[in-house]
């Protein structure tokens, strides 16, 4: 999918005031808009890409699941993780919120990760509490409103970061581990070629231990 593309047609449909965006910037592999999320309610759509979205405000949210409405609140740090190809409800928010949305490509993913993207299954998170994710996005959209000459190697660098994040939340989350943020410091210091390697042990460990408790 080009990023020229929406990755959620909902965009289309609905009212959004785009204060950034990295389709003007030429951006490759990922995309971001900050914009003024409005008050109301948002129709329904299917996310065309990984979507990650980092509110930069408290506010009220109401989701339309299955016939019944699901508030959540949120404050910073709070993020959601939408997968390619899910449904994103109808929303209802009770207030203007600014937004950091970041769009992943699915082939990016399996580019970055190999074999291991094929095996992990995401699912919709609407809601965890991820302060370092934060930081990412906030760095990312300050990288785009300057417009550096570095912004290819800074815009590499989260990239990357970001396809390491979506495997080691989803995966360690899966795999009941502990302590996932020391991956993705490892890898925004050292850098992937460490960080990979590290998480993939240290869960192949996990399975072993998991393995021998459930024969004994």
């Amino acid at each position: 999918m080009s990023l020229e593309e929406s990755p959620l047609n909902l965009y289309v449909e609905h009212n959004h005031n785009h204060l950034l965006s990295s389709q003007e910037a030429g951006w490759n592999n990922l995309g971001l808009i900050y914009e003024l999320e409005p008050a109301g309610e948002m129709p329904g759509a299917i996310a065309l890409a990984h979507v990650l979205i980092v509110p930069q405000g408290e506010f009220q949210a109401s989701f339309h699941i299955e016939g019944q409405w699901h508030q959540e609140e949120y404050r910073q740090g709070d993020i959601a993780l939408i997968p390619a190809g899910s449904f994103f409800p109808t929303v209802k928010v009770d207030r203007d919120v600014p937004l950091i949305d970041l769009f992943l490509p699915p082939d990016v993913l399996v580019k970055a990760m190999g074999e291991s993207a094929t095996k992990v299954e995401l699912r919709s998170c609407f809601k965890v509490q991820d302060p370092l994710i934060q930081q990412m996005a906030l760095a990312l959209k300050n990288e785009l409103a300057s417009a550096h000459a570095s912004s290819a190697v800074t815009l590499d660098l989260f990239t990357s970061s970001f396809v390491f994040w979506i495997f080691v939340f989803k995966e360690g989350t899966k795999q009941q581990m502990k302590f996932l943020w020391i991956y993705v410091v490892v890898n925004l210091i050292i850098g992937l070629s460490c960080a990979l390697p590290l998480f993939l042990g240290m869960r192949l460990s996990k399975l072993k231990t998991q393995l021998l408790s459930e024969a004994a």
